[in-house]
């Protein structure tokens, strides 16, 4: 797994545990990652981009050119002052994208918005709760692992 030599930059004495770990994990559908966070602060393990996004909907791309045409072909108007310079997160490159806004640190230094850690199995996983999880479980976790 060169993903996590170059990526994670994971010593090899121990990329046959973490290969062996990973195996045991249950499969995650790209629908079930949740994307719906606009307006948190930045999560560490993801990078932040800089984007464009539609002042009618939530449509968020990194390359202003599609969000010209999505606002021109979706909301038949001129593209001209209908979009936001943004910053945000993705879980996933490429065509499989799909962006939410971030809030970057404020003048100060400090994050605006509640501090959470969000986790699929505890701290260091990132952002990745199925939205088919009852929400009382969400809260749980989010209440255990020091969230709002």
């Amino acid at each position: 797994m060169d993903h996590l030599r170059k990526q994670h930059h994971i010593p090899v004495n121990l990329r046959a545990a973490v290969r062996s770990l990973v195996s045991t994990l249950p499969s995650l559908d790209i629908a079930d990652l949740h994307s719906g966070w606009d307006g948190y602060p930045p999560l560490k393990a993801l990078r932040v981009v800089d984007a464009f996004q539609c002042k009618h909907c939530p449509f968020i791309r990194r390359d202003i050119t599609d969000v010209r045409k999505h606002i021109n072909k979706k909301h038949g108007i001129s593209a001209s002052g209908s979009y936001d310079e943004i910053q945000a997160h993705s879980w996933l490159g490429g065509r499989r994208a799909v962006y939410w806004r971030v809030e970057v640190c404020g003048a100060d230094g400090a994050n605006e918005g509640p501090q959470c850690t969000w986790g699929l199995f505890g701290k260091g996983w990132g952002d990745k709760t199925p939205r088919s999880w009852p929400n009382a479980l969400v809260e749980k976790l989010l209440v255990l692992e020091g969230g709002w």
